[in-house]
């Protein structure tokens, strides 16, 4: 397998409050041939924000904490989906799914990886969430299929500046689109409808 070969699916912090998520996230994967997980951070971001909040952490010290509440969930859905793997090297990715392995990434440390071999950049801010760290993850990584699983529709008209401005998509995504000249094929599920919009 090579990078190119590989679909990452982003799944929403918003969905780990769904009971039926490890059956329902099984399902779905199981339908891509190499399929690579992103979990975001859902409530565990959102004590990242309170403490910023209250602590006054500023922006790069609670982008850090944050992308440490990311491993956090991905530990989660290891934990709740049975042949799902913690991969904190994309060079792990292509054995973990040669032995029919769900590779979830550690983004600290597949980010980490990322930037010794990219000039990308990647904003270390609150208006960079995981849509727009799987985004720069694909990019980076020469993934061509790039998945959001969501808790919500897509209207199908929309321009990723109005997913923006609804709140739909992180803020930063529509910079991140605009900055790359092959982005990958970007497809949109409702995963509490099963809903796909390309």
């Amino acid at each position: 397998m090579t990078a190119a070969e590989g679909t990452l699916l982003k799944c929403g912090g918003s969905l780990l409050n769904h009971p039926d998520l490890p059956r329902e996230l099984t399902d779905l994967v199981s339908g891509f041939s190499c399929p690579i997980l992103l979990v975001g951070g859902g409530a565990a971001a959102d004590v990242v924000r309170d403490w910023d909040r209250i602590f006054q952490l500023g922006e790069v010290r609670s982008h850090e904490l944050a992308m440490k509440s990311l491993q956090l969930t991905a530990n989660l859905l290891v934990e709740l989906i049975p042949h799902a793997r913690l991969c904190c090297s994309l060079n792990q990715i292509a054995g973990l799914v040669s032995q029919n392995f769900l590779p979830v990434l550690d983004p600290v440390a597949c980010v980490n990886e990322l930037q010794q071999r990219t000039s990308l950049p990647f904003p270390k801010n609150w208006e960079m969430t995981t849509d727009s760290i799987g985004l720069w993850i694909a990019a980076a990584a020469g993934l061509q299929k790039y998945v959001l699983i969501k808790s919500v529709s897509r209207p199908q008209e929309w321009s990723w500046d109005s997913l923006s401005t609804s709140g739909l998509v992180d803020a930063e995504f529509p910079r991140t689109m605009s900055r790359l000249t092959s982005p990958p094929e970007i497809s949109w599920i409702n995963l509490r409808t099963e809903s796909c919009v390309r």
